[in-house]
């Protein structure tokens, strides 16, 4: 893995960018019912990654094995499980991945 992580030359990274991209992170708000945050399901203590055969979303709560629908409710499991987005960063490092520029674009 590389030791430094490309960012593109007119755009690059600071300090206040990683603290808003930490606040981002942990903000339920963002999500559609704003009751959970990519830390809901990508938790740093679980390896950015939720080991739950199918993950649970909206009206949740919990770490792990401990998360659980808050209250009854009809909204389904999601399809799949939260994959570790660990090396993330590292995506299309060989210029080949658009989605990739795109996201930095933004960023």
């Amino acid at each position: 893995m590389p030791n430094d992580i490309k960012v593109p030359k007119n755009n690059p990274n600071s300090k206040k960018k990683e603290i808003l991209g930490i606040q981002l992170f942990y903000e339920p708000i963002l999500s559609g019912d704003k009751d959970i945050s990519y830390a809901s399901c990508h938790h740093p203590s679980r390896g950015y990654a939720e080991f739950l055969d199918l993950s649970i979303g909206s009206n949740s709560g919990g770490l792990g094995s401990k998360r659980a629908f808050k209250k009854q409710n009809t909204i389904p499991l999601m399809n799949r499980n939260s994959p570790t987005i660990l090396n993330t960063a590292f995506n299309g490092i060989d210029g080949k991945d658009d989605a990739t520029k795109n996201v930095l674009a933004v960023l």
